[in-house]
């Protein structure tokens, strides 16, 4: 008697586990593996397809975590893509190489979401700013340079078809080394890069003659005066260069041309 009791026992579980299992884990028509079961409704919550990506059994219905049990931490290699908001509460939350370039447009940032408080010190380029407004490049000239700079140093890159660059002004600095330059020689910046295009700044005199073995540091203005070509070319996507009307000798030391200038695009 003891015996048929126990194999009752062991039969009743076998089939309850069997019910629970028909319940909360089977296959349907579609190959997906149901994981959960909505009794009020009477549906599925979770499905494993064929392919096994883990897919709610209704669209934006259900979620992972709530506000107080969270998961811990998500690992992935491929793309978060997100419907609705994501809220980011951590420190560092979003790290450098997270983001994909154009990755987040000027719609997808609410007014004022972004202080000043927000940015890092430097932390916006040049490169990274609307071509409109005043950019800033810094090129070094080595010694080899200065000694031949009646041949051109491109000192900001051509921006590129249907665009020109407008000179603002620039700096000229002269680390002297521990010889002077010699032989007068007068500095501009010009379009080109063989030098050949309108000059677009003041004439600097001397700028690696310090007269004393001293470093020196000299200004080149934009010009008062209009700039008119009949060629477009010779300044739509033309870069700026610095150029020498002769070239110093003996000197050994180096130097450094800061620079700031707009990009336009010309609309023809």
């Amino acid at each position: 008697m003891k015996g048929r009791i126990v194999i009752g026992l062991v039969l009743a579980l076998v089939i309850a586990f069997g019910l629970w299992g028909i319940t909360f884990l089977r296959a349907d028509v579609g190959d997906q593996t149901t994981l959960g079961w909505d009794y009020t409704n009477n549906k599925d919550t979770w499905r494993v397809d064929s392919s096994g990506d883990l897919i709610p059994g209704t669209n934006n219905n259900v979620n992972i975590g709530s506000s107080s049990l969270k998961v811990k931490n998500y690992y992935g290699a491929g793309t978060l893509g997100v419907t609705g908001t994501a809220t980011f509460n951590g420190a560092d939350s979003i790290i450098e190489g997270a983001l994909t370039d154009a990755s987040i447009v000027t719609a997808d940032i609410k007014d004022s979401n972004v202080t000043t408080a927000k940015l890092a010190a430097n932390a916006v380029t040049s490169a990274k700013l609307d071509e409109g407004t005043i950019k800033y490049a810094e090129v070094d000239l080595s010694n080899a340079q200065i000694l031949a700079l009646t041949t051109p140093v491109v000192v900001v890159a051509a921006p590129g078809p249907g665009k020109v660059i407008s000179f603002v002004d620039a700096i000229v600095i002269h680390d002297v080394g521990s010889a002077d330059f010699a032989t007068a020689h007068n500095v501009t910046i010009n379009y080109k890069t063989d030098g050949t295009g309108v000059a677009v700044s003041t004439t600097l005199a001397d700028p690696f003659i310090s007269g004393s073995v001293a470093d020196k540091i000299s200004t080149l203005k934009q010009l008062t005066t209009d700039i008119t070509t009949a060629d477009k070319t010779t300044q739509e996507n033309q870069p700026l260069v610095i150029k020498a009307s002769a070239n110093p000798i003996t000197g050994t030391g180096v130097g450094r041309v800061k620079v700031w200038y707009r990009v336009f695009a010309t609309g023809l």
